[in-house]
């Protein structure tokens, strides 16, 4: 297992880690991760006491990981864990959207990993979009489970004469730590594409393969057609959902007084919204600008559509005070949009915002913070974004932190001493 991580650090030194399942009590898996290179991984004590009773362990399963989607943090590590699934994952997904619950993960590895805990291998494999190959022990029938598409390698090999299973990325890899270790292996397998393979009770000479339908993907146009986006998400190797321009619409061809009509609205109406952000796009004179967005206080007449309310060009320093407070706008325009989890949306275009004080007191003005990409949050929010702490260091992060952190692309929070230490 020490060979294992320290070769396979060339295909990762962000982080390591390794999930390991007891002989006899194969619910207490434990989770050993760290965001560290593989070679200081093994310098851990932990990590030697772990390794030196791997005897104890029946499977035992390690990962080094090189971050796509994520921060280099100790909980963006794998393996990861939900319910009865412990995962590893190599590779990316275009998007991770269409999976159960999937816009709670920043991680596509991550958003894998619950996926399976809440539905069949049968109804998620065929959603991945992207590369993977999967490794996983589900403690609710003890099994261990692997399966890859054709944009990810993976290997087997059973060792003669012992119930000692290797699984590596690299055929070369799996042969030399074979080698090293005076392991003879029957032969090396590499599974076939879409087949999960499940082993159960170490027992490796016996394994159930179930075939499984992948995501699949868009690889002859025909002459005369091209390929459009409009859906707003990853889809093959483009941006957005495609469909034949000879035979489709595109979804925001309805005018926007038909979509309005469609959800018991009208332009002219005035109706209630509760307001959620304020987004910063211009500075001048040292006059912040943006947009507002929130919320109706009514119902749509289809509850199941997503929506916003947006208020373009409007003064920070009239809004602040109001936000999570409800006012009164006018219906303008909408028009419909997609984005990630989010099939068919309507944004509601509104001015003439209408701010009332009740009962001539003056509203209490609420803490404010600067949070990913200039976004103004409530301490609630704020609260939300940095309870994990620093995704370097994970050290805590404090309101008075406010404008002097950064951020990464994924909205994790740096501290400003790593900010300044790694020149982030």
């Amino acid at each position: 297992m020490k060979d294992g991580l320290y070769v396979d650090s060339l295909r990762g030194m962000h982080s390591t880690g390794l999930m390991m399942i007891p002989k006899h009590n194969p619910t207490n898996v434990i989770i050993h991760k760290k965001a560290m290179c593989g070679m200081d991984f093994l310098d851990l004590s932990t990590t030697d006491k772990y390794l030196n009773d791997v005897d104890k362990f029946q499977f035992c399963i390690g990962h080094n990981r090189h971050a796509t989607k994520g921060s280099v943090s100790h909980k963006m590590a794998h393996p990861f864990q939900h319910g009865k699934i412990t995962l590893v994952h190599n590779g990316t997904l275009l998007y991770h959207s269409n999976l159960p619950e999937g816009n709670s993960f920043i991680s596509d590895s991550e958003a894998i990993a619950y996926a399976l805990s809440v539905q069949s291998s049968e109804k998620i494999i065929p959603k991945l979009n992207g590369a993977f190959a999967l490794v996983w022990h589900d403690a609710s029938d003890d099994t261990l489970h692997i399966i890859r598409n054709d944009e990810r390698p993976l290997y087997f090999g059973k060792v003669k004469e012992q119930d000692t299973l290797l699984i590596a990325s690299e055929y070369q890899m799996l042969d030399w730590i074979a080698t090293r270790n005076n392991m003879e292996i029957d032969e090396i397998y590499e599974p076939t594409v879409g087949h999960e393979l499940i082993f159960k009770n170490q027992d490796f000479d016996k394994y159930i393969s179930k075939e499984h339908k992948l995501y699949e993907k868009i690889s002859n146009i025909q002459p005369g057609h091209h390929l459009a986006a409009w859906n707003g998400k990853w889809d093959d190797y483009g941006y957005g959902g495609f469909f034949d321009r000879k035979k489709d619409t595109p979804h925001w061809a309805t005018t926007s007084e038909e979509l309005l009509s469609q959800f018991g609205l009208t332009a002219g109406q005035k109706v209630k919204v509760e307001v959620d952000s304020f987004t910063v796009y211009n500075t001048q004179n040292g006059t912040s600008t943006g947009k507002a967005t929130g919320y109706l206080e009514c119902s749509l007449l289809d509850e199941d559509t997503e929506h916003v309310v947006t208020v373009h060009n409007q003064k920070y320093s009239d809004w602040n005070k109001f936000i999570e407070d409800e006012i009164t706008v006018t219906i303008k325009t909408a028009y419909t949009y997609s984005g990630i989890g989010i099939e068919n949306g309507i944004n509601i275009i509104a001015n003439d915002p209408q701010m009332h004080v009740e009962n001539n007191e003056e509203k209490k003005i609420i803490d404010l913070f600067v949070g990913p990409f200039g976004r103004t949050l409530t301490k609630t929010q704020w609260d939300e974004y940095t309870k994990h702490g620093c995704a370097m260091c994970e050290g805590n992060i404090y309101d008075e932190d406010s404008g002097k952190i950064t951020w990464t692309s994924d909205q994790q929070p740096i501290c400003y001493d790593c900010r300044e230490l790694y020149n982030w």
